[in-house]
C-alpha cells in the first residue's frame, strides 16, 4: 500500500461527534431544517438558504442521515475547515 492512499486522506472524526445523544428526527424535514440550523450556528457566512440545499443534499446520503443531524453539521463543518486549512487541528 502507498503512503498516500486514499484511506491516509480521510479526515478522522473525533469521538465526541460519534457520542451525540440527540434523538434522531422523524422525517427528512426535520432532519434537514436541524441540520440547515446547525450548519448556519457554525458557519455565520452560510445563507439559510445555501445551509439549506447543503442539508437537503446530505440528507439523501446515508452516511450523513443516519446520523443525528446536528452531528452530521459538526463533521461537515469540521471537514470542510480542516481541507481548507481554517482549524488549528490536524
Amino acid at each position: 500500500m502507498s503512503s498516500s492512499s486514499s484511506f491516509d486522506r480521510n479526515v478522522r472524526l473525533p469521538c465526541a461527534l460519534v457520542r451525540r445523544t440527540e434523538p434522531l428526527p422523524n422525517s427528512t424535514d426535520e432532519w434537514v431544517a436541524r441540520c440547515r440550523t446547525r450548519l448556519v450556528r457554525l458557519a455565520v457566512v452560510l445563507k439559510p438558504d445555501e445551509a439549506h440545499a447543503v442539508a437537503s443534499e446530505m440528507s439523501q446520503q446515508s452516511e450523513w442521515r443516519t446520523m443525528v443531524p446536528e452531528t452530521a453539521a459538526d463533521a461537515v463543518y469540521r471537514q470542510v475547515t480542516l481541507r481548507a486549512g481554517l482549524s488549528d487541528e490536524e
